[in-house]
């Protein structure tokens, strides 16, 4: 049986877990940012598969092999859909009246 405070709790839980999602990806994303502007070719490299051109920090092109890009999209999804959730259970928050 489910009480009131077991619901309330876990739906904190949850805006808790979106919010932490959220602020994990934007800061890895930005560390990454950062690092592949220092690290990464800025030119490409088809022998080490660095072909795929990506804006790093402060406007700099890098290059990055394939599961690098597929690194940075999943960052930017995971971001996207946290703060997608985060919405949605605002609405649902605002127009179900849960406290």
């Amino acid at each position: 049986m489910v009480t009131t405070s077991n619901a309330l709790d876990s739906k904190r839980l949850t805006v808790y877990l979106l919010i932490g999602v959220a602020v994990c990806t934007f800061i890895t994303r930005i560390y990454v940012q950062i690092w592949f502007a220092d690290v990464m070719p800025h030119s490409p490299q088809p022998m080490t598969g660095r072909v795929y051109r990506e804006m790093a920090a402060f406007g700099t092109a890098v290059y990055l092999n394939k599961s690098e890009v597929h690194f940075m999209r999943a960052l930017d999804i995971g971001f996207i859909l946290s703060i997608g959730l985060l919405f949605v259970v605002y609405y649902l928050r605002n127009r179900l009246k849960w406290a």
